[in-house]
């Protein structure tokens, strides 16, 4: 039966002059090499997919978003549980940064894609960081160290080897930093201004990858992919972190109303875990992707607005 179906695929999307030659017939009808041609090629894709593409594959964010560490007070000040938390982030954003554009970096994995999202995220907040959040409501200036980790940070990521020397010593000034907010020396203040001012930037930068993604060719469809799911990613670790300090909760959980918040957090849960093995549009993961990246800006934007009232 299976024979029949092949000769008839064949006599369709074949003319009969070519069909009637018989080393034609002898290949294809007879010997079936055609079939036991596809059929290797079938497994040794499968094989690469599963023994090589598959590692490699893991080695983009994961699916589940990892957990923070809460630093509690009285010994700990608020702050320094946004901050450790961010510092490991980067630590593992500087071991894990992709330098080889060519080839480990442009052909096979997908991490390079996500950094090109998180790297923003981290200048935005350290941005909102020198001139809010890290200094204190009657202070003039910015905390030194923070202004340190926030030039170092703006290194252009087109030379990536470069920017490695300046991550670690981003990494360095906010070690400084929290070493300073723990010996009482730096501050760390929320405030509605302050974190409205936050949440735009992300809203910002969530729309801005939901456009980038919008027309895009066959061979982009990948890159734009993981750079939704990267940025939500980001999106949710920051909302956890000041979710844990008790300032937030204190002063700005409230004012958003009953599970705003934590509904914000459970749909970006939602739409971090996934990621289909091969990234096409026509299995809609892609538009679902986008689709989940704009409603989440929506859900930021309502929550500044709640803010904004407040």
């Amino acid at each position: 039966m299976i024979k029949k179906i092949f000769i008839a695929i064949i006599r369709y999307c074949f003319p009969k002059e070519l069909l009637d030659k018989e080393d034609f017939l002898t290949c294809f009808r007879y010997n079936g090499y055609l079939g036991r041609g596809l059929g290797f090629l079938i497994v040794v894709y499968l094989t690469i997919s599963i023994v090589i593409l598959a590692p490699i594959r893991s080695t983009t964010e994961p699916l589940v978003p990892r957990d923070i560490k809460v630093y509690s007070s009285p010994e700990y000040p608020e702050g320094y549980t946004t901050i450790s938390n961010f510092i490991s982030e980067m630590e593992r954003l500087k071991s894990r940064l992709v330098v080889d554009r060519i080839g480990y970096g442009l052909i096979i994995d997908n991490r390079r894609h996500e950094q090109e999202a998180i790297i923003p995220m981290m200048r935005k907040f350290l941005t909102v960081c020198r001139e809010s959040i890290c200094r204190a409501p009657v202070s003039t200036g910015a905390n030194n160290n923070i202004i340190k980790a926030d030039n170092n940070i703006r290194l252009n990521y087109n030379n990536p080897a470069l920017f490695k020397i300046y991550l670690g010593s981003t990494i360095s000034s906010l070690k400084d930093y929290r070493e300073e907010l723990k010996n009482g020396q730096a501050s760390f203040y929320i405030n509605s201004n302050n974190f409205i001012e936050l949440l735009m930037s992300f809203q910002v930068l969530l729309e801005t990858a939901a456009s980038e993604s919008t027309n895009v060719s066959f061979f982009d469809e990948d890159r734009a992919f993981y750079r939704m799911r990267s940025t939500l990613t980001y999106v949710y670790y920051f909302m956890k972190y000041f979710q844990s300090e008790a300032g937030f909760q204190e002063k700005l959980e409230k004012k958003l109303g009953s599970g705003t918040y934590q509904k914000t957090l459970d749909n970006l849960k939602f739409a971090i875990n996934s990621e289909p093995f091969i990234i096409f549009e026509w299995l809609g993961a892609y538009s679902r992707m986008t689709s989940s990246t704009r409603q989440i800006a929506s859900d930021i934007d309502k929550m500044i607005k709640q803010l904004d009232k407040g």
